[in-house]
């Protein structure tokens, strides 16, 4: 029979609050992205409007004003989306990490949003490159430059490190739940 403090149960205590506690960062991440993402469009609004000028123009579209409502309105939609993720697979890690059975749709869909952090990191990697490489060749004037930061790097990062502790712990505590149903048959 296996007692309550058994090295089972003790790691699957750990996994399960492990769940909880990367389940709310992952929601917490999602509403720091559109936060951020509205705050830099309109804190930052004269430097973001020429880069979208700059990318239009340079694909052949004449500038207008309203483009830029539309790239906010877009940039919201997607980052909704993103959040929409984002909660669903928190609220599940949680729901699972507090001893409910879920479905494995989450890690799936964990991955799809592990996947594309992968390549948000290294999209922000490249321009962060690009950007230091530049400084010893300043760009000309007028021309808004990219501005990738470290903190948006480590951020990204850090999300991307949450999302591969989540998957980890909920495959852990899948394992160890049926590990622990096995023996329970066995007692009997």
């Amino acid at each position: 029979m296996e007692t309550k403090n058994s090295a089972t149960q003790i790691e699957l205590r750990q996994r399960q609050n492990t769940l909880i506690i990367v389940g709310m960062g992952t929601i917490l991440f999602g509403v720091w992205s559109i936060v951020k993402t509205i705050s830099m469009f309109l804190l930052d609004k004269t430097v973001r409007m020429a880069m979208l000028k700059q990318m239009l123009e340079a694909n052949g579209v004449k500038w207008e004003a309203r483009y830029y409502t539309i790239a906010i309105i877009l940039a919201v939609v997607i980052l909704g989306v993103d959040l929409i993720f984002r909660s669903f697979i928190g609220w599940a890690a949680i729901s699972e990490g507090r001893g409910k059975r879920r479905s494995i749709l989450y890690i799936i869909v964990a991955c799809m949003v592990l996947w594309s952090s992968f390549w948000t990191i290294t999209g922000l990697t490249s321009d962060y490159r690009d950007m230091l490489m530049q400084l010893t060749a300043p760009a000309p004037e007028g021309t808004p430059g990219k501005e990738p930061t470290i903190s948006a790097i480590i951020i990204e990062i850090t999300s991307f490190i949450m999302l591969i502790e989540m998957i980890y712990a909920s495959i852990r505590v899948k394992k160890l739940t049926r590990k622990k149903k096995g023996q329970a048959k066995h007692v009997r």
